[in-house]
């Protein structure tokens, strides 16, 4: 194996790896939907529109919707739960079989996010409310997320759209270019 390709191979890992690091919500190594679903409920409680119960029902359905469709088919061995290793494996195995499904899962999941922290209503996501967002989910430090939110701030404008998240999502859980802005989506890796 080149250099190039065992460093592109380790981006993704890297990433996939982080991910699970933080869905895994009490860190035991075994990811089951409810530690989805406990995302959803903690953004609930960091953000005054999380008092909306649709907005709050939209974002569990979505991640709901990610643990049916992909994540629990990823349990290899038939224990209930998902170990990284599988994790690992099955995004890797989903970004190339069944990229267009998973890509619209997370896509939906992104939409309900966006309706649940975008705190003003405008359709676009600030640093602040990024910053609030994955503390209150992830507890990822306000240093880290500021430069990453910059890394995915393609158009300078100091907000990301939907299609910025968008971008950046499908970027962190497919891409293997190092260099690729939504590498920055949970911060330094």
């Amino acid at each position: 194996m080149t250099e190039a390709t065992t460093e592109t191979t380790d981006i993704l890992d890297r990433k996939l790896e982080r991910a699970f690091e933080l869905l895994d919500s009490d860190a035991n190594g075994e990811l089951v939907e409810a530690d989805l679903l406990v995302l959803a409920d903690r953004l609930a409680a960091a953000f005054e529109r999380g008092d909306d119960p649709a907005r709050k029902g939209r974002l569990r359905t979505a991640l709901h919707r990610i643990w049916q469709d992909h994540l629990a088919g990823m349990d290899d061995d038939g224990n209930g739960y998902v170990d990284m290793d599988e994790f690992t494996r099955g995004f890797r195995a989903a970004g190339s079989t069944n990229r267009e499904k998973l890509l619209g899962d997370l896509s939906e999941v992104v939409a309900a996010w966006m309706d649940l922290v975008d705190i003003n209503g405008n359709g676009r996501i600030d640093v602040d409310e990024y910053r609030q967002m994955y503390e209150s989910a992830f507890g990822i430090t306000p240093e880290d997320l500021e430069y990453g939110f910059r890394q995915l701030d393609l158009d300078g404008s100091g907000e990301l759209d939907e299609q910025e998240l968008r971008q950046a999502t499908e970027e962190y859980y497919t891409s293997t270019d190092p260099d690729a802005p939504g590498n920055w989506l949970f911060g330094p890796l």
